[in-house]
């Protein structure tokens, strides 16, 4: 039995060159085909994600993490938190609709103190 790498001894360097071109040419392809689906497929689930301008508008000044929450419907996607002069300021950043896709609410002591959509 002789094997694929055997019948390359018997081809002649133009013939294997053209071989081995044409095998990268479709694993390039595969991957390019490969990263479009990957991409249509992380479009499609993350329709809807975020929170929209219409929200935005309806988080208020005062209110809860679960009232924010409730509206957004969905937890955010980073938190950070700092203290500054014996205050607590957390900040937590959702996907949202503005030009950089993130909207950012602050929180102090448990309650929006600000907002922004960037």
């Amino acid at each position: 039995m002789v094997s694929y790498e055997d019948e390359d001894e018997y081809l002649s360097y133009d013939q294997r060159h053209d071989a081995i071109e044409e095998k990268v040419k479709l694993i390039f392809l595969g991957g390019i085909g490969a990263l479009i689906i990957a991409g249509l497929i992380y479009w499609l689930f993350n329709l809807g994600d975020g929170i929209t301008n219409a929200e935005y508008m309806r988080i208020q000044e005062g209110m809860s993490y679960q009232e924010v929450i409730a509206i957004a419907g969905e937890e955010p996607s980073s938190m950070s938190s700092t203290t500054v002069m014996g205050m607590t300021v957390d900040q937590y950043n959702w996907d949202g609709e503005g030009p950089l896709g993130i909207t950012q609410i602050h929180f102090m002591d448990g309650r929006v103190a600000g907002k922004s959509m960037m």
